[in-house]
């Protein structure tokens, strides 16, 4: 590793706190707390009864030099790299060193301990939220929320699950990031940097194993090969037996069976040139997986039907439906594979560089799994009520270049253009066996089971120009100014066919029988589905996006700054039984903020504010009607409002104790959405029902989330240290619907993790004992309804209690 890499890598790994000390962000001046936890009340008290300090140290220091900081954090948040505290973006950063310690191996782990960011692992998809903006369900959505790795675009959701690996650090950016990555960045963007070969043989490697059968195995080497020439070589073993107990089965599930490989190459045959090479290869095969537990049967809402009735018929009056890890749920499987390659170039000029980032991406998926956890047998031979298979294949080819300016002279700039070219293939094969659907449809039995197969193609093709430019006014105030101009150009085709089914629980290409014209015809009736393809296949979206922010630096060490940004996400077409499109949403974001390092740079302090006006926000829901038929709703909802305050602080209270929070407060709603999806009792008894959601909380938008904890490092016989870092993650309740029903509220909660670790204080070698969720809190990342039966629903459970073992050790 070369000298400026080590030493970014040890600056950005010392600032500990078991990667979870954050240094920017987010939380409301005056916090009042009335709930999640009073040792979260403690650490902000603490960092708060500093700060009466912070004018008499600006008045004393304003004539002194600012005193040496060992743990300065590097970003690439601006395209170019730039120290965390100067960035007029509110941005979260954990290292990679911290992510491994915490035992965080995806971004979901991640990101539900950041404030004001959710992603929710979904059955079929994965919900990506930041500042309560996020996509919904529908493949043929481009994520609001960005996935940058090295630069380069990761555009589909279930990519994010083989993100974290080997890497340098992670950058949550929040809010429309417009100039630096593009137009699908609408709510924000994760910025992740891998690690890079160095100049010198430096290797790592660690083991866990844990409850569950939880076990990661990990390992890399850098390599000089020679005087310009060296090599990374990464790899990652992991996976479970499982959480979640299926009782017919007798089992446990999810079972994962993971791994990811990478190979870096990094050439830098002069000065003035380097090229960085890197290839990613992953591969995941998940077993009992897609699982979803049974709630509310008997419903709340009336006498008991559908499903729940016939379950609690079959079980003699009484079943499990509550969240407790505990399922009936016929399990389903997911395969993944992932390939990327990523060549940079870059050519260091007198005063800029030019940056040439070429880029492929490859994935595909196949994923089984059973929307409905009822063991109720409907049609003979069909143990599954609603079994689902959905293939996708995605490939991306993306080329970018940009000229960057040295940071020498008044006025610094970047300048770019991009192409990028995708490619998606989806299909989707349902089983409809929650009922005898085949008597109603003409020349089907009522044993006969049915079900669609949905084909759905899409290309797409993007042509962007951006510009930045960075202006000293005075030594203290600087004017930053961005515009991206971006053309989206897409063609979609899909078509729907119904049929019956052969032997085999899920429907497939090798067991789906088509049925005739007038079968179809009968069952796309009953189905409420439409085989035609699109009247329109071909859309361009164009959009123009400015961006401006300045910057003070009112005192040494303390930056204000405040910004506007233009965002815009392409239209596109739905991939559902219908064939629904849906036109582009746009943003006009505002946010003000403080950067600031007191007390001898012991107490770092950062408060965001944010209003962001959104139009024609894209929306998803998933509708269950009272025959049991699933509908998809893809439309544009009128507008939406996001607002809030965010605070991080990080306080250095002795060389053996360091305390920090991550917390915001956010109002996000409908600003008017009259034609929304209704609740399930609406549903009921209102005809064609509509409902308007003016004013109403978007879904995975909580009012209160963040984390606070400690980190403690205690030196002992010889040079070993004991460290031990407790935290608290928490949120007030949120909805995981848009219907705004209740029923699909996740209630708020507070989960505790704790680590204990022996080991060299240089860091060379470590045991430790990683807790999480120790009080043992049982929450689901989505719900849903249970065809046939309103307000009877399914959840899927996240992980509860568990402990871990880790053995780290590097050179």
């Amino acid at each position: 590793m070369s000298d400026t890499t080590s030493n970014l890598a040890r600056a950005i790994g010392a600032d500990g706190a078991s990667g979870l000390i954050r240094r920017s962000a987010t939380i409301k001046t005056g916090l009042l707390i009335s709930g999640p936890s009073r040792a979260i009340c403690a650490v902000i008290a603490s960092a708060a009864s500093l700060t009466s300090a912070n004018a008499a140290y600006a008045q004393d220091s304003a004539e002194a030099p600012l005193p040496e900081q060992g743990n300065e954090i590097i970003v690439t948040a601006q395209g170019r790299e730039e120290s965390l505290q100067s960035v007029p973006i509110s941005v979260t950063v954990t290292s990679g060193e911290e992510l491994a310690k915490a035992n965080l191996t995806d971004l979901p782990s991640l990101t539900e301990r950041t404030a004001g960011v959710k992603l929710a692992s979904a059955p079929a998809a994965d919900i990506l939220t930041i500042r309560g903006i996020g996509s919904g369900l529908n493949p043929g959505f481009e994520q609001a929320v960005g996935t940058f790795v090295d630069g380069v675009y990761r555009g589909r959701a279930r990519s994010m699950r083989a993100a974290l690996f080997d890497i340098d650090r992670v950058e949550i950016l929040k809010g429309p990031q417009t100039t630096f990555f593009g137009n699908n960045v609408i709510a924000g963007a994760f910025n992740i940097t891998t690690r890079k070969p160095g100049d010198t043989l430096e290797w790592n490697a660690s083991a866990l194993y844990g409850s569950y059968g939880q076990y990661a195995v990990e390992g890399g080497i850098s390599l000089p090969l020679g005087d310009t020439l060296s090599a990374r070589i990464s790899g990652k073993a992991y996976g479970m037996d499982g959480y979640i107990d299926i009782e017919p089965a007798g089992t446990e599930g999810p079972r994962q069976r993971d791994w990811i490989g990478r190979v870096s190459l990094l050439w830098n045959p002069s000065d003035s040139f380097e090229s960085h090479l890197r290839f990613d290869r992953a591969r995941q095969r998940h077993t009992n997986d897609n699982l979803a537990e049974l709630l509310n049967c008997p419903s709340p809402i009336g006498t008991p039907v559908g499903l729940c009735a016939l379950y609690l018929a079959q079980e003699g009056g009484s079943v499990d439906d509550q969240l407790d890890g505990v399922t009936a749920d016929y399990p389903g499987s997911t395969d993944y594979d992932m390939s990327e390659l990523v060549w940079t170039n870059t050519l260091f000029m007198d005063g800029f560089s030019i940056i040439s980032k070429s880029a492929y991406f490859h994935h595909e998926l196949d994923l089984f799994g059973n929307l409905f956890p009822v063991p109720v047998e409907r049609v003979p031979g069909f143990p599954a009520i609603l079994p689902y298979y959905l293939p996708e294949k995605y490939t991306n080819y993306s080329q970018e270049i940009r000229l960057v300016s040295d940071n020498d002279s008044p006025f610094s700039y970047i300048l770019g253009g991009y192409y990028s070219h995708g490619k998606l293939h989806t299909e989707l094969w349902d089983g409809f066996y929650f009922a005898p659907l085949g008597g109603p449809a003409p020349d089907y039995a009522p044993t006969d089971g049915v079900g669609i197969h949905g084909d759905f193609d899409q290309r797409d093709d993007v042509y962007s120009v951006f510009a930045a430019g960075t202006y000293e006014l005075t030594e203290a105030l600087r004017l930053n100014l961005g515009l991206r101009y971006s053309v989206v150009k897409k063609t979609a085709h899909r078509f729907n066919e119904t049929g019956s089914s052969g032997p085999g629980v899920f429907l497939t290409q090798d067991n789906f029988i088509p049925g005739t014209a007038v079968q179809q015809a009968g069952l796309n009736a009953l189905l409420a589905a439409d085989p035609t393809d699109f009247t329109d296949p071909d859309r361009t979206d164009k959009k123009l996006m400015p961006s401006v922010s300045v910057q003070y630096d009112a005192a040494p060490g303390v930056m204000l700054y405040a910004s506007y940004t233009k965002g815009f996400k392409a239209g596109g077409f739905a991939d559902s039984f219908l064939p629904n499109t849906f036109g582009p949403e746009n943003v006009d974001a505002y946010e003000v903020g403080m950067k600031g390092e007191f007390l001898d740079r012991r107490l770092t302090l950062n408060l965001t504010g944010f209003w962001s006006d959104y139009s024609d926000l894209q929306e998803s829901t998933n509708l269950v009607l009272s025959d049991g038929t699933i509908l998809q709703s893809v439309q544009n909802a009128a507008s939406a409002r996001s607002r809030g305050i965010e605070l991080s602080s990080r306080l250095e209270a002795s060389p053996m104790v360091t305390l920090y929070t991550d917390i915001a407060y956010l109002d996000s709603e409908f600003s008017a959405f009259t034609n929304g999806p209704c609740t399930v009792i609406q549903g009921l008894t209102i005809p064609n029902c509509v409902q308007d959601l003016s004013g109403k909380s978007r879904p995975y938008a909580p009012e209160w989330s963040g984390s606070a904890g400690m980190n403690f490092t205690i030196p002992v016989t010889g040079d070993n240290v004991i460290t031990f870092d407790p935290s608290v993650h928490f949120t007030s309740s949120y909805a995981q619907q848009a219907n705004n029903d209740p029923l699909f509220d996740q209630p708020g909660y507070a989960k505790i993790d704790a680590r204990l670790g022996y080991g060299s204080d240089d860091g060379r070698w470590e045991i430790a004992l990683i807790g999480k969720n120790l009080t043992d809190k049982i929450t689901a990342s989505v719900r849903n309804n249970v065809a046939t039966t309103p307000g009877t629903i399914w959840a899927v459970p996240e992980i509860g209690r568990s402990f871990a073992l880790q053995l780290t050790l590097k050179n």
